[in-house]
């Protein structure tokens, strides 16, 4: 059987029995019984801090209905905001508004006293010296360590107070630099020779050289051959100079050793003929231009035709007269040439 279902059935059964009752409790027909009425409440307006609220009553039992006015609410209806968070050495605060009419009002957070605390810095330990975690409040300044404990490990710094070199001994100095405590250690003989070379002897193209190495240090020194060149000091010389129309000949050979040979210099030609007037021509003789080749030397002539007289016209220099002839003239323009004729006596 449905259990639930049943359970159902039955509280409809009383709620009906029950109306039926009331009914017959404030009906207007029952004669023998005064009136009276069953109210129930609904609230159909909730009041607030700032409006009344309503009510409606209505008899379950015959309808009847009526409303009332309900005052208006007495506290309002605040909401709480923390608008400013507490620290650990400053106070907060918390505002209260009411969700209605927006009336607010705040109240103080006490301070925490709770700090905050974040690693601000270490101070390293040192062989002799403790160091420290240095930690702050990240909301004031409060602070506090945590030592660290001397470490006994000292930091040597290394210096060298006189090199080795390649027979003595050096010695080297290590000086903590926390705590200045100090002490040496003896650097060994190197046994490497600081060799400086020099050519004592040069090669040439057939002869051997030699270079010495010699320590700068210690003095010891050994020796080491240089091999031949092979390259000859060829010391050149004209035996023929060339020309422009015969070769040359040039020898080579070795100022140290005596090695020889001889190479042709090409002819220079074809000519390169420079004309110079070496003598001018005049009216009455010829001149003369000589030709050099500026490479070889080689030269020839070549006449130049003389210009013959430029004659001016006829000038009577003498006027001729019944008892004397007279005299007329021309000469050259070019040179001290001239010419006379008689002019005869006049009639």
């Amino acid at each position: 059987m449905d259990i639930k279902k049943i359970v159902r059935t039955a509280l409809v059964l009383v709620l009906a029995a029950a109306v039926l009752l009331l009914a017959g409790a404030c009906g207007k027909n029952n004669e023998n019984h005064a009136h009276k009425h069953n109210y129930i409440e609904k609230i159909t307006k909730k009041p607030t801090c700032q409006e009344e609220g309503e009510a409606v009553y209505t008899c379950y039992g015959c309808g009847d209905s009526y409303t009332k006015k309900l005052p208006k609410a007495e506290g309002h209806d605040y909401k709480a905001t923390v608008t400013k968070e507490a620290t650990c050495d400053k106070e907060g605060e918390k505002t209260y508004t009411c969700s209605v009419c927006g009336k607010s009002y705040t109240e103080v957070i006490p301070a925490t006293g709770n700090h905050m605390f974040a690693e601000k810095e270490v101070k390293p330990a040192t062989c002799v010296k403790d160091g420290a975690y240095i930690y702050k409040c990240i909301n004031c300044e409060t602070e506090y360590e945590d030592p660290i404990p001397a470490t006994g490990i000292h930091n040597y710094a290394e210096t060298v107070l006189r090199p080795a070199n390649c027979i003595k001994e050096g010695e080297k100095q290590f000086t903590c630099v926390e705590c200045g405590e100090s002490y040496t250690e003896v650097i060994p003989p190197t046994g490497v020779h600081a060799y400086e070379s020099a050519v004592t002897k040069q090669p040439t193209c057939v002869d051997i050289g030699e270079r010495t190495y010699t320590c700068g240090v210690c003095g010891e020194s050994y020796k080491e051959d240089i091999p031949p060149t092979g390259v000859h000091d060829y010391v050149e010389k004209t035996e023929k100079p060339a020309t422009c129309t015969e070769d040359g000949l040039k020898s080579f050979t070795c100022a140290v050793c005596g090695d020889t040979y001889t190479e042709t210099v090409p002819s220079i030609g074809p000519h390169d003929y420079k004309a110079e007037v070496t003598k001018s021509a005049t009216c009455e003789a010829d001149g003369v231009t000589t030709y050099t080749c500026t490479k070889c030397g080689d030269s020839y002539t070549e006449p130049i035709p003389k210009y013959g007289h430029e004659l001016t016209e006829w000038t009577t220099t003498k006027a001729a007269t019944a008892t004397e002839e007279g005299e007329m003239e021309r000469h050259c323009t070019r040179c001290s040439y001239r010419e006379t004729k008689v002019i005869p006596k006049t009639e």
